[in-house]
């Protein structure tokens, strides 16, 4: 215990410190200044310490008056700081500079060892409450970092400059209205912190001394301009001017080649200097909330730059090189209200969507196709004006509301992708894109598309699906080119949603036609879909044809009265149940089909259609016709053509009889068992067709007919046939196939203008001689019946083209079949035929011979005259060799010899050079032609038969048949 109250004490021994086992010191009411430092060795064991009534200095009455542990714990850190070299007395409340650390300088050693070189390097006061710093700050000349920061300091004495090896200078958070001219003196200073002061600008000289400054803070203060000297700061790499009152840039600002960091946020800066571009290190720059209107293009040139802060500012535009920067992670634009490339609605989704938006235009720059998609962009980009000459444009997936009328300076333009915006109208000018292949205008709200898409003629693909539209503008049908519209969730009226249904090229005929329909005077909209009548065609009163078929119409709209000039109505295929009333108020009809519908009744008032020339009613169901009459009068005076066929008409209309000008009358497929007599007064007919009925004879009255050329009487179960039909001399085509005639009428011969006669699927045993009148008979097909033999007759038929006799029992034919000059096709498949007349070889102008599933067992030689012959079908005989003048056949391209007895070929068989088809299966064949004259000469052979035969080996040839895609091997 020392108590030393109340004396005229000035100093205390600084030996005190070794008074180690002392535990109160109480040295009131002296002349003290000062406690020596080295009573911080007393920490241990000193319990109380008292200084008061002393004019000290230190240490600081904020300290002592904190206590005995407070100024024990001040004096510890110095004495820690001699060993250390750093005194760190941050947070502690003071309120004055702490006058003891000038005992912290290097002092000459005593010879006791006592004082020493206690020189700090580091002094940390901040976060305290310090107001000034006296000017014994420059009495330690070690010193290398101050970090004043976060106190009250409103006066830094001019002593400072002596801390001449000082680096590291923190003033942040003061009040500091200016900085001491002196601090050029510190020649090493490489961070200088002085934010959140007062400070107006910079000393005289600051940027020329301090040339190796690093890292440099003046944010928060009031500085107001940067000197061009600022180029001397070449090693600077952060510099902070944050929240001042700058409004120049200085061009100098691009000197500063080792700059990494930019901070000029919150000035009254107007633009940044095109020098910017010059920082080839600066990877950090914060511009924001200043007074920017452009951005300068070089700062694409800063490629390390990886944040940029442009954000409330008053930029107008950003370059689109702004993209160029490779390693940019954050681009802050956010703000900016007047911006308009990139748009705010760009601006507002974030710094990668607006570098997208960039990089979008740079590459559109080199490929010529700008692809924008789903960047929330709410008009056309105007950025896209300075590309011209692009080929693509995707702009999808966006808010768009309207496409500008300036769209046609793309007159490059083969794609523009529009779909999924909120697009409403479609400019004009579209239609100047007249190189456009791809127009996708889809999930849209268009309500109407303008007329002048129809000049995209080049277009291919035109999609419109999920919008409002209504009525397509007739111009489309131009677009002939078009193979893919997408007209899919529209509820068009035209065209019809059925005919969108169909596809495009139901579309594209629809409005072609209708185009065409006003020069033509003729539409039509048939194959369509069409369920309801077209709104479109209610005002072409000038059309005289209208053709509504193979659509789904359920009923005829009175809307087709309105057609004045109609003649011609064609409303076949349909679905119609029955024909209304009006349709009698189109008194100019001339033509009127009704095919393929389910009428089951005819209206009575469609007999006020007196201009009628012709009426199909077929593939419907009725039963009945109405009378038609008028006063005993037919009223169809000018009729020309009835079609009935396919219904269920059990017995002839009578009103059919009364039609003396009818020239073609339809009526197979029905259920008619008898004619009458009546039919006779039709001495117009031209044509009968009354074939697929259950007719059992034919009346005599038929003879009455005497301008029928054509008689259509097969698949009935006619039996016999009137001599009367003896007297058609103008008929040229009789039809009795599939019938149940065991005879001819022998007048039939006298029917001199025939040219066909089908007697197929008869019961024919023998044939009439007077058959050999019929001197111009073309096609004589007589297959399917009971015939032995041919009447000698028949070799008299010398126009002959095509006769066909399969499916008899033949034995032979004529002689002198070989007089038919002019026969290309002769057909005796399926009968008993053993030979063959050597007169076969002389048909001159034969291309097909059917010889097949007959018992031949050989061929006359003279076949090898036949030499027009292109398809030979010999298969299922007995042959047992063929002869060698068949070789002679250079034009055969089939030749069927399976299910024979063949031996061998002949040797010659690679002359048949056209010989396409040799099927040889199920024959004896050991061997085959050896060499090119044999099988392998038939280069154009693309099928061989040789399965079912005793073949040892093929000819090696045989692999050159490179046209070869069937080969059946035994």
């Amino acid at each position: 215990v020392l108590i030393l109250d109340g004396n005229q004490l000035q100093e205390v021994p600084y030996s005190v410190g070794r008074a180690t086992k002392l535990v109160q010191l109480s040295l009131t009411s002296n002349k003290l200044q000062r406690v020596p430092v080295e009573i911080g060795r007393l920490r241990k064991s000193l319990r109380e310490l008292n200084i008061e009534s002393n004019p000290l200095q230190a240490p600081p009455r904020d300290i002592w008056a904190e206590g005995t542990l407070a100024t024990l714990d001040f004096y510890s850190q110095i004495l820690e700081a001699r060993t250390k070299h750093e005194f760190l007395y941050s947070s502690r409340d003071i309120g004055t500079y702490p006058i003891d650390i000038e005992l912290l300088v290097d002092r000459t050693e005593t010879p006791d060892g006592t004082r020493g070189p206690y020189g700090v390097k580091v002094v940390d006061l901040s976060k305290n409450r310090i107001h000034r710093i006296p000017d014994n700050i420059g009495a330690n000349d070690s010193l290398e970092t101050l970090d004043l920061s976060e106190n009250q300091i409103s006066v830094l004495d001019s002593a400072i400059g002596h801390c001449s090896a000082l680096t590291d200078l923190n003033l942040c958070k003061n009040e500091l209205p200016i900085l001491p001219d002196t601090l050029v003196k510190l020649t090493n200073l490489t961070v200088l912190r002085f934010s959140h002061n007062q400070v107006p600008t910079f000393p005289d000289g600051f940027f020329e001394s301090l040339w190796q400054m690093q890292h440099l803070d003046a944010r928060s203060n009031r500085i107001a301009a940067i000197s061009e000297e600022i180029r001397s700061l070449t090693a600077l790499t952060k510099l902070d001017l944050s929240n001042n009152r700058i409004g120049l840039i200085p061009p100098e600002i691009g000197d500063l080649e080792s700059l990494q960091e930019l901070r000029i946020a919150h000035n009254t800066i107007q633009s940044l200097p095109s020098s910017i571009g010059r920082l080839a290190e600066l990877s950090f720059l914060d511009a924001s909330k200043n007074w920017l209107t452009t951005v300068p293009r070089n700062l694409c040139r800063c490629t390390k730059l990886v944040t940029v802060l442009l954000n409330q500012n008053r930029i107008t535009q950003v370059p689109v090189e702004i993209g160029k920067l490779p390693l940019i992670e954050l681009f802050n634009i956010e703000d900016n209200k007047a911006c308009k490339a990139p748009p705010p609605e760009v601006i507002v989704k974030g710094s990668a969507t607006v570098l997208h938006f960039f990089r979008g235009f740079l590459k559109a720059r080199s490929d010529l196709r700008l692809v924008l998609p789903d960047l929330g962009l709410v008009n056309f980009p105007r950025d896209a004006a300075a590309f011209p000459e692009l080929e693509l444009i995707d702009l999808s997936d966006n808010q768009m509301q309207t496409i500008p009328n300036r769209v046609n300076i793309f007159t490059r333009l083969t794609s523009l992708d529009l779909h999924n915006n909120r697009l409403l109208k479609v400019p004009d000018t579209i239609g100047d894109l007249v190189t456009l292949k791809t127009l996708n205008l889809g999930n849209n709200s268009l309500e109407t598309l303008p007329s002048t898409v129809g000049n995209l003629l080049e277009l291919q693909t035109l999609i419109l699906n999920r919008n409002k539209l209504t009525i397509l503008p007739l111009t489309i049908g131009r677009l002939s080119n078009l193979t893919n519209l997408d007209l899919t969730d529209n509820q068009t009226r035209s065209p019809p949603v059925e005919t969108a249904a169909r596809g495009t090229q139901a579309v594209i005929s629809f409005f072609n036609n209708l185009l065409q329909a006003r020069v033509k005077r003729a539409l039509d909209l048939s194959g369509l879909g069409i369920e309801t009548f077209p709104m479109e065609v209610e005002y072409m009163t000038y059309l005289t044809e209208l053709n509504l078929s193979n659509n789904q119409l359920r009923e005829v709209s009175d809307k087709v009265t309105g057609l004045v000039n109609l003649k011609v109505l064609q409303l076949q295929h349909n679905t119609l149940v029955d024909l209304p009333s009006h349709v009698a108020d189109m008194t100019g009809l001339t033509d009127l089909n009704l095919e393929h519908n389910r009428l089951s009744a005819v209206n009575k008032r469609v007999a006020e259609l007196t201009a009628l020339t012709s009426v199909n009613l077929g593939h419907n169901m009725l039963n009945a016709l109405p009378p038609m009459m008028s006063g005993g009068l037919m009223v169809w005076t000018k009729i020309l053509q009835v079609h009935l066929h396919d219904n269920d008409l059990s017995q002839l209309p009578p009103v059919l009889c009364e039609m003396l000008s009818l020239r073609r009358l339809v009526l197979s497929r029905n259920k008619l068992v008898t004619l009458p007599d009546r039919i006779g007064r039709l001495t117009g007919l031209v044509v009968l067709n009354v074939s697929h009925n259950s007719l059992s004879a034919v009346p005599q009255g038929i003879g009455g007919c005497l301008s029928l050329t054509d008689l259509d009487l097969q698949h009935n179960r006619l039996s016999t046939l009137p001599h009367s039909i003896g007297t058609l001399q103008n008929l040229m085509n009789l039809n009795l196939v599939d019938n149940a005639l065991s005879k001819l009428p022998p007048t039939i011969g006298s029917l001199s203008s025939l040219t066909q006669l089908s007697l197929r699927d008869n019961q024919l045993a023998i044939l009439p001689a007077a058959m050999d009148g019929l001197d111009q008979l073309q096609i004589l097909s007589i297959s399917a019946n009971r015939l032995y033999e041919l009447p000698p007759l028949i070799q008299d038929l010398s126009s002959l083209q095509v006769l066909t006799m399969s499916d008899n029992a033949l034995q032979s034919l004529p002689d002198k079949i070989g007089n038919f000059n002019a026969l290309t096709q002769l057909a005796a498949s399926n009968n008993q035929l053993r030979v063959l007349p050597p007169t076969l070889g002389n048909l001159p102008s034969i291309r097909q011979m059917w010889l097949d599933h007959n018992v031949l067992e050989a061929l006359p030689p003279t076949i090898g005259r036949c030499v027009t012959l292109e398809e030979l079908n010999l298969d299922h005989n007995k042959l047992r060799s063929v002869p060698m003048s068949i070789c002679g056949l250079t034009n055969l391209r089939e030749l069927w010899l399976h299910d024979n007895e063949l031996e061998g070929l002949p040797s010659m068989l690679g002359n048949l050079k056209q010989l396409r088809t040799l099927t040889l299966s199920h024959n004896q064949l050991n061997t085959l032609p050896e060499g090119y004259s044999g099988v392998a000469g038939c280069v154009r052979l693309t099928e061989l038969w040789l399965k079912g035969n005793p073949l040892k080996r093929l000819p090696a040839e045989i692999g050159s048949l490179t046209s070869l895609r069937v080969l059946l091997l035994p």
